[in-house]
């Protein structure tokens, strides 16, 4: 699955995962939403089922509460976030 990844501007907490290129699907609440992984598109694998799950189901994945990218990074393993094709 490709998905995009977004920060939040307003909450910078919020860190959001989509398959929406433009990141058109993303809550309003927490916009403005920034494109973080502008030159790749990142492939989600198991173990992160949750996630892909969640993607499936309602079009984005947020996480909240301090996990900004680099620690988004850390709690999803790399593994998980391989860039696609390789």
């Amino acid at each position: 699955m490709q998905i995009y990844l977004f920060a939040s501007n307003s909450h910078p907490s919020v860190t959001a995962f989509t398959s929406d290129r433009e990141g058109s699907n993303l809550p309003a609440d927490y916009a403005p939403w920034v494109v973080v992984n502008t030159s790749r598109t990142i492939c989600i694998e198991p173990p992160s089922e949750r996630i892909a799950e969640a993607i499936q189901q309602h079009g984005y994945f947020l996480l909240a509460g301090g996990c900004a990218y680099s620690r988004a990074r850390r709690e999803v393993s790399d593994s998980a976030m391989a860039p696609c094709g390789g």
